[in-house]
């Protein structure tokens, strides 16, 4: 393959994971906590939040996917290294959508305690975290060190 043409998706694929792991990472620790402020003010409010949740995870499963067809056709000497970051990415995101972010609305639904959705909402957190680490892995060891200088 053309020098160019590998330099050219090595960039790709550090600008998504970059995309990714940020979207996830400002998610968890700023816009989490303003959604949850908005969320537990009302019902048309939250019902705003939760689709606001839903497209940024949607996003990120996409651009994991993405991900994940690069790193199996581009690196194939880190291929399992990254389709175990990729599918734990996924996975934590389909939790998240299917999980956590549902048991939110039931909770603010069902006049749950400002503590058991706060409790919720550091899940929710922690998940954002987690698969935003999960998707740093999928960056190439040398592209890894190299966004951390």
């Amino acid at each position: 393959m053309h020098l160019w043409l590998r330099n050219t998706i090595g960039f790709v694929e550090v600008a998504l994971v970059t995309l990714l792991a940020g979207m996830l990472w400002s998610t968890s620790l700023v816009i989490a906590p303003a959604l949850f402020d908005v969320a537990s003010s009302g019902a048309v409010a939250g019902e705003f939040a939760t689709g606001i949740f839903d497209r940024v995870i949607r996003l990120a499963m996409v651009l994991a996917a993405a991900l994940l067809v690069i790193g199996l056709v581009m690196r194939p000497v880190w291929k399992a290294r990254c389709v175990i970051a990729a599918v734990v990415t996924i996975l934590l995101l389909l939790l998240l959508q299917n999980g956590v972010v549902n048991w939110m609305a039931d909770a603010r639904a069902a006049g749950e305690s400002r503590e058991v959705i706060m409790q919720l909402h550091a899940v929710a957190a922690a998940l954002y975290f987690g698969a935003s680490v999960s998707a740093l892995l999928l960056l190439p060891k040398r592209r890894r060190e190299e966004v951390a200088a």
